[in-house]
């Protein structure tokens, strides 16, 4: 209770504050999130906690943004006594300089950095200075961590081109990072069509590569799209921990010995009403030695009022080699 009070009188101490720093000066910008998850497992138990976050962004000058996420948590679950339930952290803190070096923009701090889907790295929270370029359809970026004396180096790049005809844009991304000890590029092409989007993604990391193909329909019914997403990925492929992507959507992909995942995913998403949208996909992975895995995905969001939205969502794991799972999570989440 110490934590959330002191959590609770930073709030209110910033909440105060703020709009009279407003009144001296229009650059400083406050908002927030707050939501409560509970995750209940079938014949299971079930597990609540709820997560505020505060963002505060200050312009003091026209070429210089500072940016900061604070994230508090709480494990209701966990109550007085049983281990520490509460989690304060700063998810994000640093500053971006546009033009620092001529064309050459710097930002440098904690921030959070990713490669297209997620699939090459994820850096979730991670420090690094970073260079970034952009002049019509052509950026480029290159960061470099902070602490290179506990991690080692890591290093990520990445170039993007736009309008080259057969692709509307390329993506090439690189990371060598000595940390979780693996390096690797991936290559990314987009085409947008009248009808839909097409991607295909080619990686190559410890000598291991995967190949993603994805297409998203435009509006097919009223308020109904589609996607069809394919990937094959050889044993061996590496990725950051945190990183979020179809490769860490199943176990198959980490298991020795399971050798070459192929994975094939239809998924849908309506929007019933302006204020309902109901969502599926169901993602079917098959590995040469450890048998399959099927994951469903669906649920319902709803927009209570402005700002505030109630979302119900069941994950359906089943498994040829291991215990099948069903979760259904329910989340109320506001911004302010």
């Amino acid at each position: 209770m110490k934590k959330l009070s002191i959590v609770i009188m930073i709030a209110l101490v910033v909440a105060l504050a703020v709009p009279a720093m407003a009144a001296t000066t229009n650059n400083l910008k406050a908002n927030g999130h707050f939501e409560i998850e509970n995750d209940k497992v079938k014949d299971g138990n079930s597990a609540t906690t709820g997560e505020f976050d505060l963002f505060l962004n200050a312009k003091p000058a026209d070429n210089v943004n500072f940016y900061s996420e604070l994230d508090y948590t709480y494990d209701f679950a966990n109550g007085a006594g049983a281990g520490n339930p509460e989690n304060l952290d700063v998810y994000e803190m640093w500053v971006n300089i546009d033009n620092a070096f001529g064309p050459v923009s710097l930002k440098a701090g904690r921030m959070y950095e990713t490669a297209p889907d997620g699939i090459l790295y994820e850096f979730d929270s991670d420090d690094f200075a970073r260079l970034a370029y952009a002049n019509g359809g052509v950026s480029a970026k290159f960061g470099h961590n902070l602490d290179t004396d506990n991690q080692g180096k890591v290093v990520f790049a990445q170039g993007s081109v736009k309008d080259l005809g057969l692709a509307d844009e390329v993506t090439v991304n690189y990371v060598d990072d000595n940390d979780a000890n693996y390096d690797g590029y991936t290559v990314k092409a987009t085409k947008h069509h009248n009808f839909g989007t097409g991607t295909i993604l080619f990686g190559d990391a410890n000598d291991a590569q995967l190949i993603d193909l994805g297409f998203s329909t435009k509006q097919l019914l009223p308020g109904a799209t589609a996607s069809l997403e394919y990937a094959n990925v050889e044993e061996g492929f590496a990725r950051a921990t945190a990183q979020d992507s179809v490769l860490t959507d199943t176990a198959l992909t980490t298991t020795a010995g399971a050798g070459d995942v192929t994975m094939i995913k239809p998924g849908v998403n309506f929007n019933i009403t302006n204020k309902l949208n109901a969502y599926a996909s169901y993602a079917m992975y098959s590995s040469d030695n450890a048998g399959d895995h099927d994951y469903l995905d669906t649920g319902v969001v709803y927009s209570m009022a402005n700002n505030t939205s109630l979302e119900v969502e069941l994950e359906d794991n089943s498994y040829d080699n291991a215990a099948d799972s069903t979760t259904i999570t329910t989340t109320l989440g506001v911004d302010f």
